[in-house]
């Protein structure tokens, strides 16, 4: 009961924030005339949710609070938008749906205003949002057929819990250092909290780095700290067996992930992980490379997982930005 009130905290928190986001977010036209490019593709997310993509034909009354505006030119004409009414605006190629995220492993880039809903293996659904660019919240949850909703980890008793995995990340974002008006690093600090089933609880801290280029490609690494159980006993129905899944408690891991764009199109790019559960043991370690189709709203992957124990796994996922 306990769990479930707090999920229940949390999901009239998400409803709040979502509510009041518009507090958080400004745009300075002044400043953006600075790095205005002419003749390149902007997308313009206003204040009452619509979103619009075109040029920018020139701005407008700079010097007035009241009158600051651009003239911007979309498929459906050309529109006079003020400055209080601009939520955000960004360059097209710059928005590239999971800048914050590569498959799995986060990056330290914020969700900022890229609220997501997704599904991994359409057998877990998940999401996420941003306050400001300091503070990034996920929430995930699956529905394996194979995992008891209500049933004791290692019989067949019914007990109240839930034996599906779910997971909440929190990821505090620090001041990005800015190489050029293009290419940066951010870093980042946060801890994610699992349960493998009603019993099992897992807690890593973790700091992450991310180098952003110019195209919008990022390299990403990950030190992460495991704290609780070591081991972790599961039941699985469809098999009629039980295994234990062995994470060693104290134990500092690492990952690296990338996501390239490829030159030709911005909205195809490789993206790879890999992952080491233990420093000590470089063997428990696995890889993922795959690709990634994004669009402005909407990205999709695939690709496959190699693992030192000698097996591969096919994975997809889907997000839907907005």
């Amino acid at each position: 009961m306990k769990k479930h009130y707090h999920l229940k905290v949390l999901f009239y928190l998400s409803i709040f924030i979502f509510s009041t986001s518009n507090i958080f977010c400004s745009v300075s036209l002044k400043e953006l005339e600075q790095t205005f490019i002419t003749d390149k593709e902007y997308i313009i997310w206003l204040k009452n949710g619509d979103m619009f993509s075109g040029t920018i034909l020139g701005f407008v009354e700079l010097t007035d609070p009241e009158l600051s505006s651009i003239n911007f030119e979309t498929l459906f004409g050309t529109f006079r938008i003020y400055e209080d009414e601009i939520k955000k605006i960004i360059l097209a190629e710059k928005r590239i749906s999971g800048n914050h995220r590569t498959f799995i492993m986060p990056t330290a880039n914020p969700i900022e205003n890229n609220h997501f809903i997704g599904s991994y293996e359409l057998l877990s659904f998940y999401g996420g949002f941003g306050i400001s660019n300091w503070l990034s919240v996920t929430a995930g949850h699956t529905l394996l057929p194979s995992f008891p909703s209500n049933s004791n980890t290692l019989t067949n008793t019914s007990v109240e819990g839930n034996s599906q995995i779910a997971l909440v990340n929190c990821k505090f974002s620090l001041p990005k250092v800015k190489f050029s008006d293009s290419t940066s690093v951010n870093f980042a600090l946060g801890a994610n909290l699992s349960w493998l089933n009603a019993q099992n609880k897992m807690l890593h801290i973790f700091a992450l780095s991310t180098y952003n280029t110019q195209d919008a490609s990022n390299v990403s690494l990950c030190l992460f700290y495991k704290a609780g159980f070591s081991e972790y006993p599961m039941l699985v129905n469809l098999l009629n067996t039980s295994f234990t899944v062995n994470h060693s408690d104290g134990t500092f891991a690492i990952g690296a992930s990338a996501d390239i764009k490829f030159s030709s199109r911005k909205d195809l790019s490789f993206i790879g992980e890999i992952w080491n559960g233990n420093i000590m043991h470089p063997t428990h370690s696995a890889i993922l490379l795959g690709l990634r189709l994004s669009g402005r709203n909407f990205s999709s992957d695939f690709g496959l997982v190699f693992a030192t124990q000698k097996f591969f796994l096919p994975v997809v996922n889907f997000v839907l930005s907005f």
